[in-house]
């Protein structure tokens, strides 16, 4: 807009000087795109201020909503923490009282056999896995043993009979 200004203001300065003798409108136009010029920085560092604030603002506002966030994240009252402190407390003590006659070897060992009862659960999970995965795989035979006896029957092949295959079978 300030480019398109000056042009035009610059056009209607050579159409007048063209014209001999108008030395006044001349720098009446000088004068006039001088304000212009004048009028159209004062609106640029306006604006620029006006975005600068704006800038500001937004940056503001996003710092309070971060910490809006943070603060709704770890909201406690006084009341639940000094409960889950208390809380805290009472689960130890009951331990404590669980095994106060206890020296520390004996809880060395009380801990060994826990740690025992891991690894041992461990294998029969593992022994489990595998027998599911046999029982799978046995019933997968089975199946695919069916459908190869169902075929044959089709095929005109003839089929052992089945007292033939339970005696085979035992």
């Amino acid at each position: 807009a300030e480019e398109d200004a000056i042009e035009a203001l610059e056009e209607k300065r050579i159409q007048l000087g063209g014209g001999g003798g108008s030395h006044n409108l001349g720098s009446e136009i000088n004068e006039e795109e001088e304000e212009l010029i004048e009028a159209l920085e004062e609106n640029r560092n306006h604006i620029e201020k006006s975005l600068d604030s704006l800038k500001e603002d937004i940056a503001e506002d996003q710092a309070q909503r971060r910490k809006a966030k943070m603060i709704r994240e770890h909201e406690h009252t006084v009341k639940q923490r000094l409960d889950a402190q208390r809380l805290h407390r009472e689960h130890h003590r009951e331990r404590g009282r669980k095994y106060a006659g206890e020296d520390k070897l004996e809880e060395m060992k009380r801990r060994f056999v826990k740690e025992q009862k891991i690894l041992q659960k461990d294998k029969l999970d593992e022994l489990m896995d595998m027998k599911d995965a046999l029982k799978n795989s046995v019933n997968r035979l089975v199946k695919t043993d069916k459908i190869e006896h169902d075929r044959a029957r089709r095929d005109r092949i003839q089929p052992l009979p089945k007292a033939e295959l339970r005696a085979d079978m035992e």
